[in-house]
């Protein structure tokens, strides 16, 4: 199959542009979850009451708003994938069967 998938990133061929989809999933789940982490969270210690603080050396907003962009750039890409998956055409001599 000949079949080519254009993307932002170029075109790609049909099986590259189902591993990108894939990828790009992958990568928008991991920016979700870094958004859905505090950026400050206080942790108190057992035994002395010594208090620990986790500071984010990052925005969790900004990760957020990357989690929302990558993960449209998968469905724009699994979108044109169904889409071209609707019009292949495949060459089938029917005569050999008839």
């Amino acid at each position: 199959m000949k079949t080519v998938i254009e993307t932002h990133d170029g075109p790609l061929p049909l099986v590259e542009a189902i591993e990108f989809a894939i990828q790009l999933r992958a990568q928008a789940r991991m920016y979700q979850e870094l958004s859905e982490r505090p950026k400050r969270e206080f942790q108190y210690g057992f035994g002395e009451g010594t208090a620990i603080i986790k500071h984010a050396l990052y925005d969790p907003e900004l990760y957020r708003l990357k989690a929302i962009d990558v993960e449209k750039r998968a469905n724009r890409i699994s979108n044109a994938i169904n889409a071209a998956n609707y019009r292949t055409e495949i060459d089938f001599d029917p005569s050999r069967y008839m």
